[in-house]
Formats: structure tokens, C-alpha cells, sequence
């Protein structure tokens, strides 16, 4: 008799429908597990990996395309073929992980697995929130806050709906507010990106600019400052060529030295000549040891006012 299986201890993601055939190989704690999935209401392929390898990487801000291509064609991911078909080869202590776009990842550990011959699972669908946020102006809060996790997750199912971006959960402690009236220690906020792992994630502390819409905080949209800690108990910014296009603007605005607490530091070994002098140039930093030490900066409050009258001026927000 055929078995369906709903679930696995705790919530999992993807709808899919799946019957798996458990093939013991000789090598005793080791396994190919053949069968096929495909999610419940759409003609896609599923991505099975072992251990919810891609997802962790992804999750990680050192990820590049170039070593998620690696890894998507390793022996820990495959992906069903035009017939939903898979084949993945895992130890009995690992667990399989079944993806597909709006849908709730579902996963299985092969111990599990193995005594239950056939499978079939069916999962539910991420349901789609039709609600629209009728604001015309948004509370905005301006803040330095310290990294705590910063996570991707599930688009929501809408029919009709198509996004180029990817949404992450983030959670920060708040260091220091300069606008809006937020009073907690911790704010909990949506990220929307188009390029993958919000490249702010990869700083502990950042100048973050987010809205309030209706009763949802989410990240306005690629506005951030890297920021560090000042001899003088303060919070500054290294110069950066790039600030000019998010949201500064007067061009004119110069510098000035910082004495940052610690070494601001950043690897220019992989970068050409050319790249260092655009990306890093004097006498706002010193290049030395494959490295390039922070000299010249902005403050934060400097920033924020570059910001209201440039990006944010536009009176969308308050």
C-alpha cells in the first residue's frame, strides 16, 4: 500500500509530490536513492541535495556564483529530469532536502527513508498574501545596528506574480538611531535583492536605512553604509567612490580623516592596478601588503544628511 507522508518533525519547505525507490548499495552505510518529484501544481524541476548544502552556502556572505556552480554539480545536489526522475547517492546519516520555487522545502533523513518503500509525499503549497500596503508616505528608520542573522526564504505563491528578486529575513541588534522612533534592542526586517545575498550582509555593523509599510519593516532597497567604530566613541564610514551613486548628493562633498578604534581594512590582491586606484584611491587610503587601510571617511550623521537631501528627499518617507 502506498504511504503519504506529510511532513518530518518540524516545518518543512516544498510542495512535491515524490515516490522514492531505496536502493542499498554495497558499501553499507552509503546509499543511492532513485525515484522522482516534482512540485504539486507546477511542471518545474526539484532540486534535491544532501545536508541542505546550497541553501547553507547561500546563507554564507562569502558565496559566489562561481562556487555555487561548483557545488550545484557535486555529488551533493541533483535535479529531477524532464520525467521528474533523480538520483543522489548519501550516507544513512544524512538527510535529502527537496526544493522548488514557492513551495515549502521538504526534507527526509535517509534512516528514515529507508523504511518506507515506496514513498509518496505531497506538501502544501507557500500561499500568497494579496494584501497591498495603501500608505503614501512611510515612517523611515535610520540606524547603525549589528549583524545577528540575515537568512534567505521562500517567495510566496502568487499566481500571476513574477520577481526578480530574492527575499532574506534579517535580525539585527540596534546600536544607535538618528531617525524615526524605533525603541526596541532588536529590529526584525525583509530584505528584497535582486543580485543574491544582500551585499551589506557582509559587514557586522552597518548605517541601515528601513521603512515602515502599514505594519511591515522591510530594507529600503541597496541603501546601507559600512560603518566602524571612531577613537572619538563614534560611528564613521570609509570613503568610497560608489557612494555617489546611493544616494549622496552633492559630489563635491569631501572627506575627511578619520581615526577609526580599529584598522579598516580591505584585500586588493585580486584587484588589477586600475581597480585599486578607482575602488581605493590616496590619499583617502594607503595601499600596503595586499591590503588597503581606511584614511579618510564620513561620519555617520554626515551620511544621513547627504542622504536627506539627495535619495530620500524625494518625500516618500518621514
Amino acid at each position: 500500500m502506498e504511504r503519504i507522508i506529510t511532513g518530518y518533525t518540524k516545518p518543512m519547505r516544498t510542495v512535491a509530490s515524490i515516490i522514492l525507490l531505496l536502493i542499498m548499495c554495497s558499501c553499507g552505510t552509503t546509499v543511492t536513492i532513485e525515484g522522482w518529484a516534482r512540485p504539486m501544481q507546477f511542471n518545474s524541476t526539484v532540486l534535491v541535495t544532501v545536508n541542505d548544502t546550497i541553501r547553507r552556502y547561500l546563507d554564507r556572505d562569502e558565496a559566489t556564483t562561481s562556487t555555487f556552480n561548483k557545488l550545484y554539480k557535486s555529488k551533493y545536489a541533483t535535479q529531477t529530469n524532464q520525467q521528474h526522475q533523480f538520483k543522489i547517492r548519501a550516507k544513512v546519516t544524512d538527510t535529502l532536502y527537496f526544493y522548488s520555487p514557492s513551495h515549502f522545502t521538504q526534507s527526509f533523513p535517509v534512516k528514515y527513508l529507508l523504511k518506507e518503500r515506496p514513498i509518496r509525499v505531497v506538501l502544501q503549497e507557500v500561499p500568497c498574501d494579496t494584501s497591498k500596503c495603501l500608505e503614501h508616505k512611510h515612517k523611515l528608520h535610520v540606524m547603525v545596528a549589528k549583524k545577528i542573522k540575515l537568512e534567505s526564504v521562500h517567495r510566496e505563491n502568487c499566481p500571476s506574480v513574477i520577481s526578480l528578486d530574492s527575499e532574506y529575513a534579517a535580525s539585527y541588534q540596534v546600536v544607535k538611531n538618528l531617525n524615526g522612533d524605533f525603541e526596541k534592542d532588536t529590529i526584525d526586517f525583509k530584505v528584497y535583492d535582486h543580485s543574491g545575498y544582500p551585499n551589506f550582509g557582509r559587514y557586522e555593523y552597518v548605517l541601515i536605512f528601513i521603512g515602515r509599510y502599514c505594519d511591515e519593516l522591510v530594507h529600503v532597497k541597496y541603501q546601507y553604509n559600512n560603518v566602524y567604530p571612531t577613537d572619538d566613541d563614534r560611528w564613521a564610514s570609509p570613503y568610497d567612490p560608489r557612494y555617489f551613486s546611493q544616494g549622496i548628493s552633492d559630489p563635491n562633498v569631501i572627506p575627511e580623516l578619520i581615526s577609526f578604534k580599529y584598522p579598516v581594512e580591505f584585500p586588493v590582491d585580486s584587484l588589477s592596478q586600475d581597480q585599486i586606484e578607482k575602488r581605493f584611491p590616496g590619499p583617502y587610503y594607503r595601499i600596503s601588503n595586499g591590503k588597503a587601510t581606511a584614511i579618510y571617511g564620513y561620519y555617520i550623521e554626515k551620511i544621513w544628511g547627504f542622504r536627506k537631501s539627495g535619495f530620500f528627499e524625494k518625500g516618500e518617507y518621514e
